[in-house]
């Protein structure tokens, strides 16, 4: 990434900018790049979840499956690749600025944290409604228990993402 940097920075430079805006534009472009590629990750890898997820649903007999696809969980779990793609490219566009590197990290690992539990939540849903098809199910309080397992999971999310934003040990 530092090779790429510089041959911005050098390209620029030989182009009339100083050091200082060569050094912005090139850190500009960069992020500005790792930006479309992670949206170019996530079309593919939602694509490719969803398709494998349709393909799945139609090979079996249950309908959890399709259930899971309703309560949109491949797309949440397509939110992962371009999140990890990110975490670990986007910090190093800034290198020469620790703070900000840091800084990135500490929200993409936020980011990660929300992106689970809405992954979970999904799944929970998903559980609600397959359980609703069974007739001993139906007179349960189903939607109650996942919500306080959600509230609980928030809970938890929320302690971790403080703990991650203020980098303090829970």
């Amino acid at each position: 990434m530092n090779r790429i940097i510089e041959f911005f920075i050098s390209s620029l430079s030989q182009h009339g900018f100083t050091a200082f805006w060569a050094s912005f534009v090139s850190q500009v472009i960069i992020v500005l790049v790792l930006l479309i590629l992670s949206s170019l990750i996530y079309w593919i890898s939602k694509k490719i979840i969803i398709s494998l997820f349709n393909r799945i649903s139609k090979n079996t007999k249950t309908h959890f499956d399709d259930i899971l696809i309703k309560n949109k969980a491949a797309t949440r779990l397509s939110y992962l690749f371009p999140n990890l793609f990110l975490y670990q490219f986007l910090p190093e566009a800034f290198l020469e600025y620790e703070t900000i590197a840091t800084l990135l990290k500490s929200i993409l690992e936020a980011f990660t944290i929300i992106i689970v539990i809405n992954l979970v939540r999904a799944l929970l849903k998903t559980i609600r409604d397959y359980s609703k098809t069974f007739p001993s199910f139906k007179d349960k309080p189903i939607d109650s228990y996942i919500q306080v397992v959600m509230i609980f999971l928030w809970f938890i999310g929320g302690i971790l993402i403080l703990s991650v934003l203020t980098g303090k040990d829970i």
